[in-house]
């Protein structure tokens, strides 16, 4: 950016975006157009730099600029908004949902940008605090935006941190892990759905949709307020992220089918029915996703037991392989007291079945 348009950028920051300053009303109104100026102005500055690129007017450099000085600098602003409480208690407005979402359009429009231009790790290390802040924020948020949010952000993670291809290795892991902590703690639906697409075949996953739809010219926030499911692009560095997802994936599951038998026995003798019918929603997913999974000799490699028979047994089963690894706590499953639930494990036997051809 040319010093009036970085001068601007941060004095907007300094005065309207700082949280120590908001501490009535009138700041706070400021403040939220503060975010939609922002966002405007930043992507204008995108805009005119790639059409000069394009028309070899030399605009890579002032993006590169752009990226590697201006970028860490609102990452670093916003994610502190995000976080902040102070006299006001930001954190009971909607003041820091905007916040998030101006980060998330940030993130994003800056991830499209890096075909054009080269960054250094300034960029990728503001990313990496700012989003592993974000992952902290959306643990502890209980309200009814929590699953949007978390949406959104993994989506953010895996359709476009994860398929760009100047993604550094250490950064794409760093997401992987992300993505586990909010599976782990329970904003797991998204985020699960995009372990599953990590670890499947690349010929089993949905086609991406054309450039030309209007689907894939939504931003991830929209296309996650519109409830759309975009398919997940091709990762480049699928390969080294199995090791961390394909053991992680079948951990995960494996836990979260003992959890609802633990669960479910505790209600039939007298104890709570809400985390059941909380655990019985999250198997009926996994359940799902299980029925079509299909993976690759080296998700097999990596999610089956120790034992010499059961991995002979897995890779055996092909690409099946992941569902063999699970076949106890599937078949402890099978009496379930909920009947979705015993229909969806017999669907995911059946299907082990014949892919085996035993039927």
């Amino acid at each position: 950016p040319t010093p009036v348009e970085a001068i601007f950028l941060c004095q907007l920051c300094a005065v309207f975006l700082d949280g120590r300053r908001i501490v009535d009303s009138n700041k706070l109104a400021l403040a939220v157009r503060s975010l939609c100026v922002l966002i405007l102005f930043c992507r204008r500055i995108v805009l005119e730099r790639l059409q000069a690129a394009s028309k070899g007017d030399l605009g890579n450099g002032e993006l590169s600029s752009f990226l590697t000085e201006v970028v860490p600098m609102l990452c670093q602003v916003l994610t502190k908004l995000i976080c902040y409480k102070g006299q006001l208690n930001l954190h009971h407005t909607c003041l820091w949902k905007l916040a998030l979402e101006a980060l998330f359009y940030i993130v994003e429009d800056s991830l499209t940008c890096l075909e054009q231009c080269e960054v250094d790790d300034r960029y990728w290390d503001a990313l990496a605090s700012s989003l592993s802040k974000v992952a902290d924020v959306l643990r502890l948020t209980a309200d009814d935006d929590a699953g949007l949010l978390s949406q959104v952000f993994s989506n953010l993670l895996m359709q476009r941190l994860l398929v760009c291809t100047k993604t550094p290795i250490a950064m794409a892991e760093r997401a992987v892990g992300l993505l586990q902590v909010l599976v782990r703690d329970g904003m797991g639906s998204p985020s699960l759905r995009h372990f599953f697409a990590l670890c499947e075949t690349e010929a089993a996953q949905a086609p991406e949709p054309s450039e030309d739809s209007e689907d894939a010219k939504l931003s991830v926030a929209s296309a996650a307020a519109k409830g759309l499911q975009a398919p997940v692009a091709r990762i480049p560095t699928r390969k080294a992220l199995l090791s961390t997802a394909a053991p992680a994936l079948v951990n995960y599951v494996r836990n979260l089918f003992t959890r609802y038998l633990q669960e479910e026995e505790a209600r039939q003798r007298g104890g709570s029915a809400s985390s059941a019918l909380h655990q019985a929603q999250e198997v009926r997913l996994a359940l799902n996703h299980l029925i079509r999974l299909e993976v690759d000799e080296a998700v097999v490699a990596l999610a089956a037991p120790n034992s010499e028979k059961a991995q002979m047994a897995c890779q055996l089963a092909g690409k099946k392989g992941l569902v063999m690894a699970l076949l106890p706590q599937l078949s402890a499953l099978a009496p379930s007291g909920d009947p979705e639930v015993r229909k969806l494990v017999r669907e995911v036997l059946q299907e082990l079945a014949a892919h085996l051809q035993l039927t």
